[in-house]
């Protein structure tokens, strides 16, 4: 256009100049604004890939801590089975505050933060808890039979099986998140 029609005098010049200047300054702030829509987005992404990581860390915390609690359980039943065992039908040493310990920070555990299946593997784990404890404190209670503090006792038996059956499905989710089992559990 400029080739078409050059400046004659100073103020086509100007004219020139101006419109010249005008489309520079259009093209200059159509640039900025696409830069800034593109570091805006950018940003975004990096927002929402920290959350994402911050939310996984959260739900990996709170699957092990689940983890950990179901295998304490397991463990305090076993132990409850082996004094069985050793005390031969008499009514054996339970750590009662222990399971009830163990119970009380399953109620704690970010259920928020957990699949759906695993929100319920904590509930069950809780009122297994607060059953065996139930169980037990009725059984001291009413001094119950001899039968009851049998270890093979259908009630004992079928408690660690259940309990176990939920560790091993958590341990498996575990591993799916590619996580590690607690060291102080792996050798298991």
């Amino acid at each position: 256009m400029f080739y078409l029609y050059p400046p004659r005098d100073s103020s086509s010049a100007g004219s020139w100049v101006q419109a010249i200047g005008s489309i520079v300054a259009i093209c200059v702030a159509i640039f900025l604004s696409v830069e800034d829509k593109r570091q805006a987005a950018a940003v975004r992404r990096r927002e929402l890939a920290e959350q994402r990581r911050a939310d996984n860390e959260a739900k990996d915390r709170a699957l092990t801590q689940l983890y950990m609690l179901a295998e304490r359980a397991f463990q305090c039943v076993n132990n409850f089975r082996e004094s069985l065992r050793a005390a031969q039908g008499e009514p054996p040493f339970v750590d009662v505050e222990n399971i009830w310990d163990i119970h009380q920070k399953l109620l704690c555990v970010p259920t928020y933060a957990l699949s759906s299946v695993n929100s319920a593997r904590a509930f069950v784990l809780s009122d297994l808890l607060a059953s065996f404890r139930g169980n037990l404190e009725a059984i001291n209670a009413t001094a119950g039979g001899r039968d009851l503090w049998h270890p093979r006792n259908p009630r004992w038996f079928k408690l660690a099986r259940r309990l176990s059956s939920i560790k091993r499905q958590i341990e498996i989710d575990i591993r799916e998140r590619g996580l590690q089992l607690p060291a102080w559990t792996a050798a298991e």
